[in-house]
């Protein structure tokens, strides 16, 4: 599993944090954590980069959004954001947290995604 702390264009140490884009040539991924997503703009171009729906092992999915002033820019980045991630089409188990976009409505969302049920939950952090 891999647990990221995503930063921001905005922060001092940009070179030495992870970035959405370092997830495109890791290919056999199983679990993802991801928090801070959403934190600027730059996380949609990142985001696109990444190539989740090529992650043919990816199964289980959590996303931390980055809570902010909830700005009308927030909303609309946390959307983009959402829409460009592309989880592939054999994913298990997607959370979402502090997601302040105005409505959960990706693309991907057709996906056969099972119902949670707590009982079965083995995605442990």
């Amino acid at each position: 599993m891999l647990f990221a702390n995503l930063c921001s264009s905005a922060e001092n140490n940009v070179n030495e944090m992870f970035q959405l884009e370092d997830l495109g040539s890791l290919n056999y991924l199983r679990l993802l954590g991801l928090q801070g997503v959403g934190a600027d703009q730059g996380h949609v171009g990142g985001a696109t980069q990444a190539r989740l729906y090529q992650k043919s092992y990816l199964t289980r999915l959590a996303l931390w959004f980055r809570e902010d002033d909830h700005t009308t820019r927030d909303y609309e980045t946390h959307q983009a954001v959402l829409e460009a991630l592309q989880p592939p089409p054999n994913l298990e188990l997607l959370f979402i947290s502090h997601y302040s976009g105005a409505a959960i409505s990706p693309s991907f969302l057709f996906l056969s995604i099972a119902p949670y049920s707590p009982a079965e939950d083995k995605f442990y952090i």
